[in-house]
């Protein structure tokens, strides 16, 4: 059994996201090239962060007309004076998206610089970054648990990670909406790491719970759709508890830097784990105080969309099973010719595009992992990934919309429990060359078809017609796959 040196592993980890990131922005830079400006362009994202600057919520004012209007919110009366994806209250447009990329990443840089990043970099740099705490996660799992993984197993995760499960549709004008969704996924991941950190025995346990819970806490001010997703602390909280009364029955000797950080009482544990996220709550209830005059008001019913949304229900357990069917087994009408899929705002069936998915099957391959202490992390790091996807999944279920891009926000951590599915699997099979290989067979297959798949939604959703030699080439391997006369397939 080999251990993959750390530095090693620092550098691959390093190597993979400065590619991952320039790949992200050379998609993105066909449809936006710049990455700042010296005025705010794109939908609303570089005012917001204007505005905060400025010290108020709002993101730029009403018109006039829109004051003198009886009822502001009666698409009769307003029509030709909204703005679009804006919530109108008071005689002011606010965002209902999360505030946190407008806090954390376009106020910053426009205070200091004068300039204004666009809403497209903002999403290939959250994606980005997002892939680089995930595949961290990955490596360090596999480091510290799971060392004879061999290296195709984590190549193969990390290829899907990055390009195999719909990420590109956060890479796709408009981009304010996908610029929040990106956010999300990465101070998701953050969480994850860091809550794999706090389950080492002996380690900073309150602090890295306390970045955990910090992270969770930007993850539900990038998207309030995320909160039952902070439930994946528990496991790691679980986990510390039974790491200081290991160290405790043992007798454990650990530098006094790490006793102090780990010596409180079992209180101070849960301190760490429940005040940062619930600082970034009570912020977010007195931010939405401001805005709209009600702590639990984010400003979806007061858009103006061409309907009274004042009385609409945006979420129901009456949807959740049959947009979750949608989400997971829909299968679109597809095209015989590149991109394969139609451009419109449809589900596309993971279980079916996105094989790679399937293997979250493998996880408890987990349990023979050997030594109490290691199937312990093993198994907070799952089940708190597992945790947040189901609580995500179910939101996105519920919600009265289902389109591709909203399953981006499930799809993300799933991808990243099936890759830790594969590199489990493998470790698992080192003693068993000949099951290895046919694992290493059938995971490249079918990572295969969950990258093509991406790729070919995201340019189907694009409709980008600059890449003809790479258009040319899909349609003749098609055509080698499915010989026959092109036209509409089922």
């Amino acid at each position: 059994m080999r251990t993959e040196p750390t530095a090693s592993g620092i550098a691959r980890a390093a190597l993979a996201t400065i590619v991952v990131a320039w790949a992200y922005l050379a998609w993105v830079g066909w449809n936006e090239p710049r990455w700042s400006t010296a005025e705010p362009t794109g939908h609303h994202l570089p005012l917001y962060g204007r505005s905060l600057l400025d010290g108020h919520a709002w993101v730029k004012p009403a018109p006039p007309a829109m004051l003198r209007l009886p009822d502001p919110w009666d698409p009769e009366q307003y029509g030709g004076l909204e703005s679009f994806d804006l919530s109108y209250w008071n005689g002011h447009f606010y965002s209902y998206f999360g505030v946190v990329p407008a806090l954390t990443l376009f106020a910053p840089w426009t205070a200091l610089t004068g300039r204004y990043l666009t809403e497209a970099f903002a999403a290939a740099f959250y994606a980005s970054s997002g892939f680089a705490a995930a595949f961290g996660l990955l490596l360090a799992v596999r480091r510290r648990l799971l060392p004879a993984a061999p290296g195709w197993s984590v190549a193969l995760a990390g290829t899907v990670l990055a390009a195999g499960n719909l990420v590109l549709l956060l890479l796709l004008p408009p981009f304010y909406g996908q610029v929040v969704q990106a956010s999300a996924w990465c101070w998701l991941a953050v969480a994850l790491a860091a809550g794999f950190a706090s389950t080492r025995p002996g380690g900073f346990t309150g602090a890295w719970l306390a970045l955990s819970s910090l992270a969770c806490g930007l993850m539900v001010g990038s998207r309030p759709s995320h909160a039952g997703a902070t439930l994946l602390l528990v496991p790691f909280v679980l986990a510390a508890f039974a790491a200081r009364r290991e160290d405790g029955v043992r007798g454990r000797r650990v530098p006094p830097e790490a006793a102090r950080a780990t010596s409180g009482s079992a209180g101070r544990l849960v301190a760490a784990a429940i005040l940062p996220l619930a600082a970034v709550v009570v912020a977010l209830l007195a931010f939405n105080q401001v805005r709209f005059g009600s702590p639990l008001e984010f400003g979806l019913r007061y858009q103006q969309f061409g309907q009274d949304r004042r009385q609409q229900a945006f979420f129901s357990l009456d949807w959740a099973g049959e947009h979750l069917v949608s989400h997971l087994f829909h299968r679109p009408a597809t095209d015989s010719t590149f991109p394969f899929l139609p451009n419109e705002p449809t589900t596309l069936g993971a279980a079916v595009f996105l094989p790679f998915d399937w293997l979250v099957l493998l996880l408890p391959a987990g349990l023979a992992i050997r030594g109490d202490v290691e199937r312990r992390r093993f198994a907070a790091v799952a089940s708190a990934a597992a945790i947040a996807t189901v609580a995500i999944l179910l939101v996105t279920s519920s919600f009265y919309l289902a389109i591709a891009r909203h399953a981006v926000d499930f799809l993300l951590p799933v991808s990243w429990l099936a890759g830790l599915g594969l590199v489990t699997a493998a470790h698992a099979l080192r003693e068993r060359p000949v099951a290895r290989r046919a694992l290493a067979v059938v995971a490249a297959a079918i990572a295969t078809v969950s990258v093509v798949t991406t790729l070919c939604a995201a340019m189907a959703d694009w409709n980008h017609p600059e890449l003809p030699w790479f258009e040319r080439t899909m349609n003749a391997l098609a055509g080698l796959l499915v010989p026959g006369p092109g036209g509409d397939g089922g």
